[in-house]
C-alpha cells in the first residue's frame, strides 16, 4: 500500500503490475515497461500492451487485486494447516477471514492514509479534509482535461507550484505554475481552460492564506514532496547513445543528478527540469514501449 502511494506521489508507473510481478516484501519484479509520467494522464501506461488495468491511476486497484489473489491462495493453505492441526471449521474460517480482511480493510486503509498525506504535502497544506480532497480532485481534472492541446507536465507543475510565494501567488493571475508546466507552452490554451485554472488557483491560494502557514515552511515541505528531477526516457536515450560513441559523461551526470532529485542543482542541464523536448514526444521507445 505504501509503495503504490509513493509511486503516485512521484508520478511513477510500473506498467505491468500483474500478480506474478508482485513480491511479499513489497517490491515488484518485472523487467520492462516502467517509467515516470511526463504529460499527465491518469490512464497512461508506458507499455502498449498494458491497457487501463495497469495504468498510472489504476495502480492501487492492481495491487489490491494481486493481494486478493494471494489471499485466496493463503486461504487454501490455511485450511490445509487447520486440518493437520485439528482446528475446528469455525477456527479455520476465522483465520481465512482475517487473511481476506488484510486486503479488504488493512490494505485499503493503509493506502488511503498514506496517499492523503502525500497529497497534503504536495499541495503544502496544513491539514487534509473534504475541502482539500476536493481541491486535489478538481486539480487532477484540470490537468487531465483543461490543459491545452498538449497537456501539462506532472513533475514540473507541482515543483513550480511549490516555488511560488504567498506575497504574489501564481504570478498574480493564477497561471504561473501551469504556464511553466504546459507542454508546448500555454499560448494555445483555450480561454475556458485558462479561466478554469484561474478559478482553481483562487481557491487554492485562498486555502493557503486561510491556514496562515509560514511561507518558508510550506515551500520546504512541498520541495521535499515534489521532486525537481525524474528519470525521463529521453535523458536515458541521450546518455546511452553518447556512451555507445565512447562518451560516458552523460551517464555519470544522470547518476549524480538522480542521487539528489529533490535538490536544486545549478550545474545540471536545465533541460532536465523542463517538459520533454519536442523530438522525444511520441517517439517509440521513449513515449511508449512494446
Amino acid at each position: 500500500a505504501r509503495l503504490v502511494a509513493e509511486w503516485l506521489r512521484v508520478g511513477y508507473c510500473q506498467g505491468n503490475m500483474n500478480s506474478d510481478n508482485s513480491a511479499l516484501c513489497g517490491v515488484t519484479l518485472d523487467y520492462g515497461p516502467f517509467g515516470f509520467l511526463e504529460r499527465f494522464d491518469p490512464m497512461h501506461c508506458p507499455w502498449v500492451g498494458g491497457g487501463a488495468e495497469y495504468s498510472f491511476g489504476r495502480q492501487p486497484q492492481a495491487a489490491a487485486i494481486n493481494l486478493s489473489i494471494l489471499s485466496e491462495a493463503w486461504a487454501d493453505l490455511l485450511r490445509a494447516v487447520a486440518t493437520e492441526e485439528g482446528l475446528t471449521r469455525a477456527e479455520a474460517d476465522e483465520a481465512v477471514q482475517q487473511t481476506r480482511e488484510g486486503v479488504s480493510s488493512v490494505f485499503v486503509d493503509a493506502f488511503h492514509a498514506t496517499h492523503d498525506e502525500h497529497n497534503r504535502r504536495k499541495l503544502g497544506l496544513v491539514s487534509w479534509d473534504d475541502d482539500a480532497a476536493e481541491l486535489w480532485t478538481s486539480l487532477f481534472g484540470l490537468m487531465a482535461t483543461r490543459s491545452g492541446p498538449q497537456g501539462i507536465d506532472f513533475t514540473v507543475f507541482f515543483r513550480s507550484l511549490g516555488d511560488l510565494t504567498n506575497d504574489l501567488p501564481d504570478g498574480g493571475d493564477g497561471l504561473a505554475a501551469a504556464r511553466a508546466a504546459a507542454i508546448g507552452g500555454a499560448a494555445e490554451w483555450p480561454q475556458e481552460h485558462l479561466e478554469a485554472w484561474r478559478e482553481w488557483a483562487a481557491r487554492y491560494w485562498g486555502r493557503v492564506g486561510a491556514e496562515a502557514r509560514p511561507d518558508g515552511e510550506r515551500r520546504r515541505e512541498m520541495a521535499a514532496a515534489n521532486p525537481k528531477y525524474i528519470l525521463r526516457n529521453w535523458m536515458l536515450a541521450e546518455a546511452y547513445e553518447a556512451a555507445e560513441r565512447g562518451d560516458s559523461s552523460a551517464v555519470h551526470a544522470l547518476h549524480a543528478l538522480l542521487r539528489s532529485p529533490y535538490e536544486e542543482q545549478s550545474s545540471a542541464d536545465p533541460r532536465y527540469a523542463q517538459p520533454t523536448p519536442d523530438w522525444a514526444r511520441g517517439r517509440p521507445g521513449l513515449a511508449f514501449m512494446s
